[in-house]
């Protein structure tokens, strides 16, 4: 046995007994988040929801999984979590109503890429709910989940111009001759 070999043999023996700090399995670690709210406005395209979050582990070198939630005043029919472009190679995303979920072995650097490409979009596009949403992002090591960080969303509505809808009976044209009285 080579003596590379053997200090792994001894190490992995008193991580086992818990006899060595060292051992102990830290959890991932995300920081730089965004502090100001993101401000959504109605009719804008989906907007990522960070591009300056980043991911450390001091243990691990690849995370499994993360995800990412609307936690706070999420509207169903309006609000939509996607992922812009395609993830890196062994991460897979998974949508499903609030929460957004990224599933795979990644380097720290592909999740913290694939973070940065989560966006949001608000469908309803003539009166949507202006209730600040907070998204909520954890990430995993397989062993361990990162403390959570947050970022609100201010979601603006827009005066809507009126529109003159013309395909219902609301609206009826009559030939009029130029001598009529006027019906008031």
């Amino acid at each position: 046995m080579n003596l590379k070999r053997s200090k792994r043999l001894v190490l992995i023996m008193l991580c086992s007994l818990a006899w060595l700090p060292a051992c102990d399995n830290a959890p991932p670690v995300l920081a730089n988040i965004e502090s100001e709210a993101l401000s959504y406005t109605e009719d804008d395209a989906a907007t990522e929801i960070t591009t300056t979050i980043t991911v450390s582990d001091t243990d691990d070198r690849k995370l499994s999984a993360a995800s990412i939630q609307i936690s706070n005043n999420y509207q169903k029919s309006e609000d939509k979590l996607d992922y812009n472009g395609s993830p890196p190679t062994g991460i897979t995303v998974n949508r499903n109503n609030d929460t957004l979920t990224l599933i795979g072995s990644g380097k720290l650097s592909d999740y913290q890429s694939a973070l940065r490409a989560i966006t949001y979009r608000n469908t309803n596009t003539t009166a949507p709910k202006t209730s600040t949403r907070t998204v909520t992002i954890t990430v995993s090591d397989g062993k361990n989940d990162s403390e959570s960080v947050n970022r609100d969303i201010i979601v603006k509505d827009v005066n809507d111009a009126p529109i003159l809808d013309d395909t219902k009976d609301a609206l009826k044209l009559e030939p009029v001759s130029e001598d009529a009285e006027v019906p008031f």
